[in-house]
């Protein structure tokens, strides 16, 4: 299934399993819509000055990065390896 076959997709910010913020799409346009839920949810942990899971962190960092431009002051082995295997992903 690509995001052309959707014909609408919700996605929900959820804090302290209250429904924050939700986000529709509009029919093939499914993609936009994943990449403003990403900038939200950075922009929720942000506002609330809510931690990011200790378990995502690293991945949070990539988000960072990668779709903000903030590069981490320091950038541990364990971190250059999973934006190498996000990287391999893509190929």
């Amino acid at each position: 299934m690509s995001f052309s076959d959707l014909d609408e997709v919700q996605i929900f910010v959820v804090v302290d399993r209250r429904i924050l913020c939700e986000l529709n799409t509009i029919p093939n346009r499914s993609f936009n819509c994943y990449l403003h839920a990403i900038f939200v949810l950075l922009a929720t942990h942000y506002t609330f000055n809510i931690a990011y899971k200790k378990s995502q962190h690293l991945y949070y960092m990539f988000l960072e990065e990668f779709f903000l431009g903030i590069t981490p002051k320091k950038k541990t082995q364990k971190y250059r390896r999973i934006v190498h295997d996000l990287y391999r992903l893509e190929n």
